[in-house]
């Protein structure tokens, strides 16, 4: 039945009949439209993705990240530290070397110039001598070791009576010709005094190298 077969129906029945139903029929509608205009909300409700705890693993692998980054620089900085101690010995070494050859250079020259001296002066080694006796605080008897041919100069000054100490009066000349020219090497019982040249090169080059710090 529609409802103007009930319209008629409930007039016939009663004269309120028709405006009971009519207002039944829009509540009905009414509350149809209510579930209608709900539903669509109900299917749209907003979605929490992940929750609390995605927040946590983002937040662990934020953590990782700055802690891998803070390993990274320091094994940068420790291979930094690493390679300027090795530049540092590096260049310690190659100081020391350059210092070396330098110091070896400045002997070379110096011997070079004791031996330029020895050869144009005869009074040289007749100084050595003379030095290396007023070295001596025994008075007996010593043996002076000479190149042979300063051997010959201190001979014939000794026969032409040079005086060489005015306390050693028993002086014995050896030929050796492990001595170089211009230096000598006096024995006696007090011991030794070694006043050889390449001797007092290498007393020289040791001061020179205590006084640049090379050992």
């Amino acid at each position: 039945m529609n409802l103007t077969e009930k319209k008629f129906a409930a007039e016939e029945a009663s004269p309120y009949s028709f405006v009971d139903l009519t207002l039944s029929s829009m509540a009905a509608s009414k509350k149809n439209f209510a579930k209608a205009a709900v539903a669509p909300a109900e299917r749209f409700q907003p979605v929490i993705v992940g929750g609390p705890r995605a927040a946590e693993s983002e937040m662990e692998a934020e953590k990782k990240k700055i802690r891998d980054k803070t390993e990274e620089l320091d094994r940068a900085s420790s291979a930094l530290k690493a390679a300027a101690l090795e530049w540092e010995k590096i260049r310690e070494s190659l100081s020391s070397r350059v210092a070396d050859k330098v110091l070896d250079l400045s002997m070379a020259v110096a011997e070079k110039i004791v031996e330029g001296k020895v050869a144009a002066d005869p009074n040289f080694i007749k100084e050595s001598v003379k030095k290396a006796l007023a070295s001596v605080w025994q008075n007996g008897p010593v043996k002076i070791h000479l190149h042979p041919d300063d051997l010959e100069e201190i001979k014939a000054a000794m026969a032409k009576g040079e005086n060489f100490s005015d306390e050693i009066k028993e002086i014995e000349l050896i030929s050796d010709s492990g001595v170089k020219r211009g230096g000598c090497r006096v024995e006696g019982d007090f011991g030794e005094v070694d006043a050889r040249i390449d001797s007092q090169i290498g007393a020289l080059r040791q001061a020179l190298a205590e006084a640049m710090d090379l050992g």
